[in-house]
């Protein structure tokens, strides 16, 4: 178990090692960490996830491996936990205690959340920032997490996320971050989601959408972050394409290009333009 420490305030530690009792004798020896990562694990289930039980305090917490839905409720109970990344939900049992959570403003699981998962965390009334990647989405989960109060910035990349969910999603008034890259969306979806004009940030990369669909975009004023194009070695999409329309979007001072590949000059007068560019390749 590493620590890096600052001042008594500011720890921080990195667990690579197996869970064991000497790291819950650690735990209970510190009024509070900052945040602990634990990686390199094997599967945490329940008897494993109970050396977390000392932990007094802490703010955030990485589980950086897979767990169990069971062993879970051993990490959200942790006292003033405000940020949890966790890599993949397992079987067996189920996601509880969320609504107890009430410290919890961000909670990201890129790998295993299903519908009963997505309907746990929308129990978590204090959640702000959610990251679902991969997760299996129905139009009653999504309502259920649309309902909560502070919810602002949600990604479902890779998910089963289409038109129809498009449709429920356009009618928040809270959503100012919405990131689906890679799922089923076509012109259809994107132009009910371009409802959303409060939207400060947007990913639509590698979806069923064109060149000529991102005139859409136009509709968002206070857009500042947009994630277009495609995978490595997609033709869809062309700065020459997309530049004129990016140019209309008033607020716009980020812009993520996959699988673009520009000129040195085109490079050059992007910079220029916006204030954080990102393009697959620069070529001569």
């Amino acid at each position: 178990m590493a620590a890096d420490s600052n001042t008594d305030s500011d720890l921080k530690i990195s667990i690579e090692d197996p869970l064991n009792k000497e790291h819950a004798t650690a735990f209970s020896e510190c009024p509070h960490f900052d945040e602990i990562c634990v990686r390199d694990q094997d599967l945490i289930t329940v008897n494993i996830a109970q050396a977390f039980i000392p932990i007094r305090s802490v703010y955030k917490m990485t589980v950086w491996c897979s767990i169990t839905r069971a062993a879970m409720r051993y990490v959200i109970s942790r006292p003033n936990l405000k940020e949890l990344v966790v890599f993949e939900l397992k079987p067996p049992g189920y996601l509880t205690g969320f609504e107890d959570a009430h410290d919890l403003t961000y909670f990201s699981c890129p790998f295993g959340l299903n519908v009963t998962d997505l309907l746990e965390l929308a129990e978590c009334t204090s959640l702000e920032k959610l990251g679902a990647q991969q997760a299996k989405i129905t139009e009653k989960a999504l309502a259920s997490l649309l309902e909560l109060p502070l919810l602002t910035e949600i990604d479902f990349e890779c998910s089963n996320f289409n038109d129809g969910l498009a449709d429920i999603v356009s009618q928040s008034k809270t959503v100012t971050r919405f990131e689906i890259g890679a799922t089923r969306i076509t012109r259809d979806g994107l132009e009910k989601i371009c409802s959303m004009k409060q939207l400060r940030g947007l990913d639509v990369w590698a979806n069923d959408i064109s060149e000529t669909d991102l005139d859409l975009l136009v509709a968002l004023p206070n857009l500042e972050y947009l994630s277009i194009g495609g995978h490595d070695e997609q033709t869809t999409f062309t700065l020459k394409g997309t530049l004129p329309i990016l140019q209309q979007i008033p607020s716009l001072t980020h812009l993520w290009l996959d699988g673009f590949r520009v000129t040195k000059d085109e490079w050059a007068y992007l910079n220029d333009r916006y204030d954080k560019v990102h393009v697959t390749a620069v070529i001569d």
